[in-house]
């Protein structure tokens, strides 16, 4: 072994200085021999705590024990066996907080690069998952938003060969996969190929239909749908409650995301020379590294904390970084100051400083900017929110589910984040999966008893 077994196999990227001006996926794939070195440095423990660490639980030492062993299709058959979207899994995961975390391997050196081996095998040897059964076709079952929660639950009930019909509000699916997440972290030819597939699997695909505008649950129910999965998300953005937040050139980050992956032109045109992205989570590392390949201009970064708080990946805050993101620590805006046509002109923020783990306002500051980007969190639309006054809702107005994932309403399911508020795409799969799950044994005790 010529190689240090405590330091993870380099990860190839695209230069940052190309970067930033490209769309192009930014992490390269692993080569071939780069898998099968990192696979090696695996220790195969017996209790697989980097598998205990994962949302969905997959079989991590043993599909690297397949790759180790150049069994790749083996190692492929239990990536996709636990798993509906590793490909996109693999790419968006937050691995530092979830399996290399509890890599034994990371104890005394660096933790496996389990996502990267789990794009490896998504990547090159995809499985298309072949229908279990024909017994449940006459069962229909209405899927309501297309985010990674409903597409899971799609494909798992597609997969058991139930009559799924998927209802989007937007022109395409995918939710936060095609409109959240840039092709750079995520390339949307893997949400076409996730399309392509559901299609494949016999899942029937209504776009712009929109829950509350275009349909009804109790319309749902007439039209002869067994069971429904509602998995919506949390498709608005939160409102900063400041003076002057509705001036223009002032976006919301979910609304600028989507019309930069949407190709809009005429947001695109606007000469833009000092763009403040507020927030400090993923959505902010995304919105940031967006406007910064779009337009010409100064990006920053406005945090109330230090860089020690930032929520967003670490992977995500360097790479950032490298792109010459500026990131103004210890702000907060408290007024957009807005000239006489009501275009922004500047932020007045509060400074804070630390003390005692405390942050603690010490004075005002005025930041220079002509265009804002806020991105600190989402939450279910009034449209939405409206069609769910039947259901039993929690103080966050978001859906309360059994252990099944079953509403308030029996044969309603819901899952992802209009159930648990933005987590991460793994966790929104992960309640897409156990709806699917509930669904089945619920319309199974169905025809049972018929």
């Amino acid at each position: 072994m010529n190689f240090d077994m405590n330091k993870r196999t380099p990860i190839s990227m695209l230069d940052f200085t190309i970067a930033n001006k490209s769309f192009d996926e930014i992490v390269f794939n692993y080569r071939l021999e780069e898998a099968l070195q990192e696979a090696q440095r695996c220790l195969n423990c017996k209790h697989k705590p980097c598998s205990q660490g994962c949302p969905i639980q997959q079989p991590i030492p043993s599909f690297i024990e397949k790759l180790k062993n150049q069994e790749f299709e083996e190692a492929a058959q239990l990536v996709f066996a636990n798993s509906p979207f590793p490909q996109v899994c693999s790419r968006v995961c937050p691995h530092g907080k979830q399996c290399e975390k509890n890599c034994v391997r990371g104890i005394r050196g660096e933790a496996i690069a389990i996502g990267q081996l789990e794009r490896f095998i998504s990547d090159y040897y995809p499985l298309r998952k072949q229908v279990e059964n024909t017994q449940n076709k006459n069962k229909k079952i209405a899927i309501v938003g297309s985010g990674p929660a409903s597409l899971a639950c799609a494909k798992k009930l597609s997969v058991l060969n139930y009559d799924v019909t998927i209802f989007e509000a937007k022109e395409k699916i995918g939710g936060v996969l095609r409109y959240g997440i840039p092709s750079y972290r995520l390339p949307k030819q893997i949400v076409d190929d996730i399309e392509d597939e559901l299609i494949h699997l016999g899942v029937h695909i209504y776009c712009e239909k929109q829950l509350g505008k275009d349909f009804t649950i109790e319309q749902l129910k007439s039209q002869g749908f067994d069971a429904i999965f509602l998995g919506c998300g949390c498709s608005q953005s939160k409102q900063m409650g400041i003076v002057n937040e509705e001036g223009n050139h002032i976006y919301s980050a979910l609304d600028f995301l989507k019309q930069i992956q949407s190709n809009n032109t005429q947001l695109q045109q606007n000469d833009y020379k000092n763009i403040v992205v507020i927030g400090g989570g993923n959505v902010a590392m995304d919105a940031s590294r967006t406007a910064k390949r779009v337009f010409n201009a100064n990006i920053s970064i406005l945090y109330r904390k230090t860089k020690e708080e930032l929520p967003a990946r670490k992977e995500e805050v360097h790479e950032a970084e490298q792109e010459s993101i500026a990131f103004q620590y210890l702000k907060s805006p408290k007024e957009f100051h807005l000239d006489k046509k009501g275009n922004l002109e500047a932020i007045q923020c509060i400074t804070y400083k630390k003390e005692n783990d405390q942050f603690v306002a010490c004075g005002e500051e005025l930041v220079t900017a002509d265009c804002v980007i806020v991105a600190i969190g989402s939450e279910i639309d009034n449209t939405t929110l409206h069609s769910l006054k039947d259901f039993k809702l929690n103080q966050r107005k978001l859906i309360e589910v059994n252990e099944q994932q079953e509403t308030s309403e029996k044969g309603i399911f819901a899952g992802g984040d209009l159930v648990t508020g933005p987590l991460t795409v793994v966790a929104a799969i992960s309640s897409g999966m156990k709806a699917a799950k509930g669904i089945h044994e619920y319309l199974q005790e169905i025809i049972d008893n018929q």
